[in-house]
């Protein structure tokens, strides 16, 4: 998915797995799932298919088991990569066949059910009700009066800080405003001239995502309330961007050659502290626990990302969700297992096995997510969460706000940069997007 993904080190080949609880046969890849006939008992096999990613497998084979001890009902997963994922679901869309639950990219959903992709769960008997989760990603399940999905896992962002390197240069707390990061930076310089203190990813999706976080901190909107006009070229994003180009350029908080940054590039430079901080999950903290064994998660905390002069503390977030599609010859089955994996202790152990949070709030209060990382997230930063606006055509859009990002990041690294360029490939880029919204 592009907007979360950035943060999971799936693979991007195809690697189709199919795991089958008590079965030794051979069972048919995608295309082949319509046809979903009974186990050998009469017992109800139900065919689901996730995006691939580390741990998922085990944790798989450990609930499909556990469902079919509870339940009766077995279940057979495919497991297949990004790379493939949008192009396969809408195979399976098209022709209306395929598994009967599957994993829902939260980007993909408006296109998706125009054609005919995903039941209203609300119409089932027994339905997995939003209330136990978070209010943000209620909203994302909901689509068109619609409830597509249930939500599964999400990356909302911190701002991530690695105290000590901080702390020996007299600086104590995170910045709450952009004002306050930059004249943080000044101090930080004081003691290390040499390094910055702070980094952003420069690479697609993160250019939009972070894009996206600044125009909201800054009061402002991608899109109008209605999703019909495009707004991300505002004086609040105008000013967004500039402020990130201004970090660069004449505050020196960020180097410039993060405008080529990837995850490994900035958890490299987080790691070897030639950065202090970052935006980013808590995937950040274990790889630089694995790299080096002088650190502790003492040695890190994470808060809320800074507000802008107009608007409060925002953080982008990717949500993945599981839905029913509607050719399922077992809808009431099939939301038994939507359910159960929407349970507490299921959520919890799922989400982290992938390196994301539980969408489930009370999922927060198990042993795993103890520490005072997981309750910054749940307290602070969870609540500012916010996603792309959820409408046909985003693609197009968000392809528009990349290029337009990089471009103005390019121009900064090169010594080429002003306001007045930050103006014009936005304007650009906002009339490319409202083309693609009005061809809808």
């Amino acid at each position: 998915m592009a907007d979360s993904h950035s943060q999971l080190d799936v693979h991007s080949s195809r690697r189709s797995v199919l795991k089958a609880t008590g079965l030794t046969g051979t069972v048919g890849l995608a295309g082949c799932l319509g046809v979903l006939g009974d186990g050998n008992d009469g017992d109800v096999t139900l065919q689901v298919r996730h995006m691939d990613a580390p741990g998922l497998e085990d944790q798989l084979d450990k609930h499909t088991a556990d469902f079919e001890d509870e339940t009766g009902i077995a279940v057979e997963y495919e497991l297949m990569g990004w790379g493939e994922a949008s192009e396969q679901q809408m195979a399976s869309i098209t022709s209306q066949s395929g598994p009967d639950v599957e994993e829902i990219a939260s980007s993909w959903i408006p296109q998706q059910v125009e054609a005919g992709g995903w039941m209203d769960m609300q119409e089932i008997d027994g339905y997995q009700e939003l209330d136990p989760f978070f209010d943000p990603v209620q909203d994302v399940a909901m689509y068109d009066g619609k409830q597509i999905g249930v939500p599964w896992y999400w990356g909302p962002r911190g701002h991530l800080q690695y105290d000590p390197l901080l702390e020996n240069a007299g600086l104590d707390g995170s910045p709450s405003t952009w004002d306050e990061l930059a004249n943080m930076n000044e101090q930080f310089q004081s003691e290390y001239p040499d390094k910055n203190l702070f980094g952003l990813t420069g690479v697609v999706p993160d250019l939009g995502h972070h894009f996206a976080t600044l125009t909201w901190q800054n009061g402002g909107q991608l899109l109008s309330d209605d999703n019909s006009e495009v707004t991300f070229n505002s004086d609040a994003a105008v000013e967004g961007m500039n402020y990130w180009a201004s970090l660069i350029s004449e505050h020196d908080a960020i180097p410039s050659s993060s405008a080529e940054w990837g995850p490994n590039e900035i958890n490299s430079a987080f790691i070897n502290e030639r950065i202090g901080s970052l935006w980013g999950s808590l995937t950040a903290v274990e790889r630089f626990e694995e790299e080096r064994d002088d650190v502790s998660r003492e040695d890190f905390s994470i808060h809320e990302l800074p507000a802008g002069p107009n608007g409060d503390s925002a953080t982008f977030f990717g949500l993945e969700l599981v839905g029913i599609h509607p050719w399922t010859d077992h809808p009431t089955e099939a939301a038994k297992w939507v359910s159960y994996l929407s349970k507490q202790q299921v959520n919890g152990e799922l989400s982290k096995s992938v390196g994301f949070l539980p969408t489930r709030e009370d999922s927060f209060e198990l042993d795993i997510y103890e520490g005072h990382l997981y309750d910054s997230f749940q307290e602070e930063i969870l609540p500012t969460g916010k996603t792309f606006p959820a409408v046909l055509g985003w693609g197009q859009v968000e392809e528009s706000i990349n290029n337009a990002v990089g471009e103005i990041l390019t121009s900064v690294a090169t010594d080429n940069w002003d306001e007045s360029v930050t103006r014009e490939e936005l304007d650009d880029a906002a009339q490319q997007a409202q083309n693609a919204l009005d061809n809808q």
